[in-house]
């Protein structure tokens, strides 16, 4: 049995390492532009916060953005909004076309003190006077939709009002 010295082994790992990295390297800009996308679709795919990143996901891909400014630990309405339409299988077959943004302002739960200060920017910028607020952007920014409030049961009628948002 013939053995290989260490020395020859980690030759040969950083040989295919650089291999690998220069085929990587030599990939048309296009299908870089492809993967990058997919994987940037993939972190769209569910609620995020990162409200500059996501808009600017839904200007380039021309997806329109739902908002939602919440109070996830102490507002009953959101509470129930989250528990009756967004855990549903309707409103995500509904929404996935959508750049879903979640603002958050707990008041139990510890919060990043950068993305709170984040979201009252954003909270003075889009004037959400109430929890919850929904509010759908079109791909450029401009408002399509607000809806303050949720009473329990709107489910329905919560749903039939989005679809006829995203589909105009």
């Amino acid at each position: 049995m013939k053995y290989i010295s260490a020395r020859t082994f980690r030759g040969g790992i950083a040989i295919a390492v650089l291999a690998l990295a220069l085929h990587h390297c030599a990939q048309p800009s296009e299908v870089k532009q492809k993967q990058s996308t997919s994987a940037e679709a993939e972190a769209f795919s569910s609620w995020t916060t990162d409200y500059e990143a996501a808009r600017s996901f839904a200007k380039k891909t021309g997806k329109k953005t739902f908002l939602l400014f919440t109070g996830s630990d102490w507002c009953r309405p959101c509470i129930n909004l989250e528990g009756e339409v967004f855990h549903s299988e309707e409103f995500k077959k509904l929404t996935k076309d959508l750049v879903l943004i979640k603002l958050d302002f707990p008041r139990r739960k510890p919060q990043d003190p950068e993305l709170r200060k984040r979201n009252q920017r954003l909270m003075r910028k889009y004037r959400a006077s109430g929890f919850p607020t929904v509010i759908i952007l079109s791909p450029d920014g401009k408002e399509l939709y607000r809806k303050v409030g949720y009473r329990k049961g709107e489910k329905d009628s919560f749903l039939n009002e989005i679809n006829r948002i995203i589909t105009s």
